[in-house]
């Protein structure tokens, strides 16, 4: 359990850490406001990083990963997962439509399904480090310690959100936060 508790601290202690020296970076090689800088990588790849090493080298292992689907008895979960973003989505623009809130005027499918497209394999990618931090490494680690579920939820949550503090306050171009 020491092991466990040590690999959890330091890995959210690299977590909590990585945006700050992301900045502190972009600052001693001062990156333009509009300027592709090295901090936002150094911010989502760090966690990352850090769960593979404490893995591999911190005796983490590798059977909590996650990674493996789990479909016997739970095929209805995964199609309803799949369908009810479209589904929901649909719905609004059918209400939107029929309240005359909408004009599909100007609407080209090929554009949309570029877009679309663009989307889906950008955020695929994005949530790879994002979900295999959080939920394939922190949740899991955490779960293995027997806390309380609610303690399990506020930890990973907190951290969470307090990982995204420089991405709001120094990374996202204030433009884009309105």
């Amino acid at each position: 359990m020491g092991k466990s508790i040590r690999n959890i601290s330091i890995f959210i202690f690299i977590s909590l850490s990585c945006g700050w020296l992301g900045v502190l970076i972009d600052k001693l090689i001062n990156v333009g406001p509009n300027e592709e800088a090295p901090g936002i990588m150094i911010w989502l790849v760090l966690p990352l990083i850090a769960a593979l090493l404490l893995r591999a080298f911190a005796g983490d292992g590798w059977k909590d990963l996650g990674i493996k689907p789990n479909f016997k008895g739970k095929i209805k979960w995964y199609f309803i997962a799949l369908i009810i973003y479209p589904l929901v989505t649909a719905i609004i623009l059918l209400l939107g439509k029929i309240f005359d809130w909408i004009s599909f005027s100007n609407f080209r499918i090929d554009i949309y399904l570029a877009g679309f497209a663009g989307t889906l394999i950008f955020n695929f990618i994005k949530n790879i480090f994002e979900e295999s931090v959080w939920r394939g490494y922190l949740a899991a680690k955490l779960l293995k310690t027997k806390i309380k579920d609610i303690w399990l939820y506020l930890i990973v949550g907190g951290v969470w959100g307090l990982w995204h503090l420089p991405y709001y306050l120094f990374f996202l171009q204030q433009e884009d936060m309105h």
